[in-house]
């Protein structure tokens, strides 16, 4: 059970950069400066861990059954049915190098629509 509010926590995490678009600024001014060093970090970390994720790994020690052997099990499971289209319009097979190509990829945007959440959409932000 806790394994699976992990993996949700991993999934919103991963929207939140969408999320705060729909959340009132102040709100989103007092935590952001918290969420965005979290969300930098996130890929640095990966080779610290063996291109693993710390929220994959600890989703498998509480028993999620999420292959431990593949170095992205959580995308493999939860996000497969995004990146698999996307990866069909590059021309991507779904195997391990182009899996990882589409996360970075994911990652890219991810970091793109926080610098226009900051300073484009909530430049208040910049003033805090």
């Amino acid at each position: 059970m806790i394994s699976i509010l992990i993996d949700i926590f991993h999934l919103l995490f991963l929207l939140i950069p969408f999320i705060v678009y729909f959340l009132p600024f102040p709100l989103v001014n007092k935590y952001y400066k918290y969420i965005i060093l979290l969300l930098i970090l996130t890929p640095l970390h990966w080779k610290l861990l063996d291109d693993k994720c710390i929220l994959s790994i600890a989703t498998n020690k509480m028993g999620n059954n999420l292959d431990d052997s593949k170095n992205h099990p959580f995308t493999e499971k939860y996000l497969r049915w995004l990146y698999e289209p996307i990866m069909k319009l590059l021309d991507w097979p779904w195997d391990e190098k182009h899996i990882t190509k589409m996360v970075y990829l994911n990652w890219i945007l991810i970091f793109l629509v926080i610098w226009h959440y900051i300073f484009f959409y909530n430049p208040c932000f910049c003033n805090n």
